[in-house]
């Protein structure tokens, strides 16, 4: 799930030249991706209305307007779960289990904590609404406490993605501090013999979202939240980064000393190899490099390829329409293509010399291109042509097929992303 024209490029490769990163370790198992909610999911994003983009908005909290009349079973609860929280607040012996739930050495603690328990068993539901909806603070403040005891455990994990939204202050930064252990512990489980599959759907997008928010101790704990699950997911964290691209700099940039570190080292989680420096401008350009090398401005994928704005696209952009009207470049030529049922011949054009850059999109000296968007093309200038009239009328997306040197037959899906798809 996640998109991103000439500046100063030759000072931009001059600066890369002189303090390179080291290529990348190979990456763990990504495990589930957190940025994308599950289809059919009964908790829908709180800050996404109608036909608005997440992140597009500026930050904002749910309101309550509901004063719930709570049956008796639901009373004795909320009074349960009030006295277990001043107990773990008070208790010297404070800490959490390996779910990272709140414990306690308190006898008290411990039976009210498996009293609770029993009634939160597939409860998620209706204490969403409780913690969502309830106009009094303390109330929502005991909901979401009670919050980590729901089973089962994916339950709770999913009541997490409200946290953020929690208006009053106090009770927002208070609640997420003893989560926190929680959803850390969430993100690391996996399911029993496979430590590559996550264990548990885990949200980033609301700790993404609370990263803009107008106090420093809430983007703070945004930070926070996202390293703890980049430390487990770092491969499918890295999709949520675009997403912050925008106002990440203003992070780094800070009054908080505290803020900024965070923001450095959850950068340095996504790519250990990362170094920042200590000066904060400094530091902004290295993240942008950072940056640009995680997610490059063409991305090649099997069978797609994203081609982001950039000065390195519109120079790519040129030298592609340079190769196509080079008649030396091309040669019309049937390419054979091989299959476990049949053999057989395709017209197109053979690639004879392929220049610099192009081949970051896919292609390789040999291949043999037989048709743009399923209708056949033998002649190179001919698919320029077709390429140029489809820009003109605003299309951004085409489909390449080719046989390869193998005689394999090969298809990708080529886009122009919009400008600022990619968070900036």
């Amino acid at each position: 799930m996640f998109r991103r024209t000439i500046t100063i490029a030759l000072l931009a490769l001059h600066a890369a030249a002189q303090n390179p990163l080291p290529p990348a370790p190979p990456s763990p198992p990504a495990g589930v991706d957190p940025t994308q909610v599950p289809k059919g999911s009964v908790y829908p994003l709180p800050t996404a209305a109608p036909k608005e983009t997440p992140f597009s908005q500026p930050f904002r909290t749910v309101q309550p307007k509901t004063s719930f009349e709570l049956s008796k079973d639901w009373q004795q609860l909320l009074g349960d779960g009030h006295e277990m929280y001043r107990l773990w607040r008070e208790s010297p012996s404070r800490g959490f289990d390996e779910h990272g739930r709140p414990t306690s050495a308190e006898k008290h603690y411990a039976t009210l904590r498996e009293r609770v328990s029993k009634q939160l068993d597939r409860q998620g539901g209706m204490l969403r609404a409780y913690r969502t909806d309830e106009v009094a603070a303390a109330r929502r403040q005991t909901w979401a406490f009670l919050s980590l005891f729901v089973t089962p455990e994916q339950d709770a994990v999913d009541l997490l993605r409200y946290l953020p939204y929690e208006p009053d202050a106090g009770v927002r930064q208070a609640v997420i501090e003893c989560s926190l252990p929680f959803l850390a512990a969430q993100a690391r489980a996996t399911e029993d013999g496979d430590a590559s599959i996550a264990k548990h759907f885990v949200d980033a997008a609301p700790w993404i979202d609370l990263t803009r928010a107008p106090e420093a101790r809430d983007r703070i704990l945004g930070l926070t939240a996202l390293t703890e699950i980049a430390k487990a997911r770092r491969v499918a964290m890295r999709a949520t980064l675009p997403y912050m691209k925008r106002w990440f700099p203003d992070l780094l940039r800070s009054k908080s000393e505290l803020l900024r570190q965070k923001a450095r080292d959850f950068v340095a989680t996504l790519e250990p190899q990362a170094s920042f420096p200590k000066d904060i401008e400094a530091s902004v350009d290295y993240f942008e490099r950072v940056y640009k090398q995680l997610f490059p401005p063409i991305r090649l994928n099997q069978g797609r390829c994203e081609l982001h704005p950039s000065p390195e696209l519109d120079a790519l952009v040129e030298v592609g329409r340079a190769f196509l009207a080079d008649a030396s470049m091309t040669k019309r030529e049937s390419a054979v293509v091989r299959t476990k049922l049949a053999t057989f011949e395709k017209l197109g054009f053979r690639i004879l010399r392929l220049p610099e850059g192009l081949d970051k999109v896919g292609f390789a000296v040999g291949d043999i291109i037989t048709t743009l968007d399923g209708l056949g093309t033998t002649n190179a200038k001919d698919m320029l042509a077709e390429l140029e009239r489809g820009f003109a009328a605003g299309k951004r997306r085409f489909v390449v097929e080719w046989v390869d040197t193998k005689g394999v037959e090969r298809v990708r899906t080529f886009e122009v992303m919009p400008q600022g798809a990619d968070g900036g």
